[in-house]
């Protein structure tokens, strides 16, 4: 189908997930755009649960910086002894 439209447009529908509940019935979570919906298929009528579950983004984890990376100054209210170098 309109082989020229898939490759050049991106696409705004996807399953993001499917979790089976028992024999005939799955819950599937749909993306359409920033938008998903949950939805309870299989069953004899397809149900929304929930509509129009706008999409987040995934806050990034708080990074700290490595004990090397420590300038000396921060080191010194750190009550640390700087080691010694090893001697050629």
């Amino acid at each position: 189908m309109f082989k020229w439209l898939r490759r050049n447009a991106s696409r705004r529908v996807g399953v993001i997930e499917s979790v089976p509940l028992d024999g005939k019935r799955n819950i599937v979570l749909v993306r359409r755009d920033d938008t998903e919906h949950l939805v309870l298929v299989g069953g004899r009528t397809d149900v929304v649960i929930e509509p129009n579950i706008m999409r987040r983004p995934v806050p990034k984890p708080a990074r700290r910086p490595a004990p090397e990376s420590l300038a000396e100054s921060d080191t010194a209210s750190l009550d640390v002894e700087p080691r010694n170098k090893p001697s050629k």
